[in-house]
């Protein structure tokens, strides 16, 4: 069981059906799967136990203002539209853009950016 990286075909459809305000930004969940390799449907409960508190998502998106203000001008290592991130189950508002669960996250809601997808486990 795992999270499977978004098409860009997806994240295009996304991008050009929802634009992101201000300081915030717009990211497109992965998806986890539902099936083991041997084939086993998981109940939600499972999955939700398995992700833990963070969730992985695909950042599709920036307002404007993202990373903008004083206190993070300094930094360059902010996330850019494609990169992997994490951030807290319940963080920002979920909704759904042509079926794909995204939701918007204020800047300072994304905890990390993941640079290696093979070393999640």
């Amino acid at each position: 069981m795992g999270t499977k990286k978004i098409s860009e075909e997806t994240l295009e459809s996304i991008n050009l059906a929802v634009t992101p305000a201000g300081y915030r930004v717009l990211v497109a969940d992965e998806p986890t799967e539902e099936v083991t390799k041997g084939g086993i449907m998981l109940p939600n409960s499972a999955m939700d136990l398995a992700r833990g508190t963070c969730v992985l998502g695909t950042v599709v998106s920036l307002g404007d203002l993202a990373y903008s203000r004083e206190d993070m001008q300094e930094y360059d290592d902010w996330v850019d539209p494609g990169d992997t991130v994490t951030f807290s189950k319940y963080a920002g508002i979920r909704f759904r853009v042509h079926g794909n669960p995204v939701r918007i996250l204020n800047d300072d809601e994304i905890q990390a950016v993941i640079k290696d997808r093979s070393a999640l486990q």
